[in-house]
């Protein structure tokens, strides 16, 4: 796959270790990109280009995911990837920050923001982006709980292509099978075949919904940084009435729903999400 391989790497503690990406000019707004459950930093290709030809774009393969480590214990919650998330944020002195999470990495994106609000240091994310995120209960999709039964999750993952479970998975995460192209198939199925993949999902499966989510969830309402909440109108996953809920405790945020869109707008909608994310940013 084009352009697939190791970069940069960030080394948080000595068995968790990120892969990452950095474009465009260092003049830019600082922006950092979170993905969703299963995916990688490649899930940002469609709209990578229109973002960073004005801003000075991060790209994270989170814990577990991509080309980043995937230790065989420890920690896969989505509070441990926003401690890493952090320690990245602060090892990279990156400042004057814009957020951006998708799915599962809009979660970490909030938990990071509540996580660094408890520190006492100036704030460095000005900004937040979620795109279709998580956060609130939900049920959760087939392609995550089935990963959370012991003994069948194994048993399914060793046995499936995973270009098969990446085509299962993208027509029911799409909007309509016209957005399933062979390269974004590639784009999913290619970091399964990596070692420890296939095990790591399933470890942060089997941890991704927090203890204290219902403390955490109370936090909301704390959270002051300007925000825009971008969803598709056809998410099966997560319903854009999640988007609402949002909007209502998160004091400063604005909603952007995109017409024949489901779950991953940066893919189904390119333009349309570059273009509000501009227009947020006002870049």
């Amino acid at each position: 796959m084009k352009n697939y391989v190791p970069s940069r790497s960030y080394q948080h503690s000595w068995d968790e270790r990120l892969n990452y990406e950095v474009e465009g000019p260092h003049s830019g707004p600082n922006m950092l990109f979170l993905h969703g459950f299963g995916a990688s930093l490649r899930v940002w290709d469609d709209i990578r280009e229109g973002i960073t030809a004005t801003a000075h774009g991060h790209f994270l393969d989170l814990k577990g995911c991509g080309f980043s480590s995937k230790p065989g214990a420890g920690s896969y919650s989505m509070l441990q990837q926003a401690r890493i998330v952090i320690g990245f944020i602060r090892d990279r002195q990156l400042q004057d920050l814009t957020l951006v999470g998708h799915s599962y990495g809009g979660a970490v994106a909030l938990f990071s923001i509540l996580l660094l609000a408890d520190e006492d240091e100036p704030p460095r994310i000005q900004r937040l982006i979620l795109l279709d995120s998580a956060g609130y209960p939900a049920k959760l999709p087939f392609f995550v709980s089935f990963l959370r039964i012991p003994i069948f999750n194994r048993l399914v993952t060793a046995l499936t292509l995973p270009s098969i479970q990446t085509l299962i998975t993208l027509t029911r995460v799409y909007s309509g099978l016209s957005h399933i192209r062979w390269a974004r198939v590639v784009r999913y199925s290619f970091p399964l075949r990596l070692r420890g993949a296939r095990g790591a999902l399933i470890r942060i499966a089997q941890q991704l919904v927090p203890d204290n989510l219902e403390t955490l969830i109370a936090r909301f309402t704390s959270i002051t940084t300007p925000t825009l909440l971008i969803w598709g109108k056809q998410d099966r996953v997560i319903p854009v009435s999640h988007a609402a809920h949002f909007h209502r405790d998160l004091a400063q945020s604005q909603v952007v729903e995109l017409d024949d869109c489901g779950h991953v707008p940066q893919e189904e909608a390119p333009r349309r999400t570059v273009a509000a994310i501009k227009h947020f940013m006002q870049m």
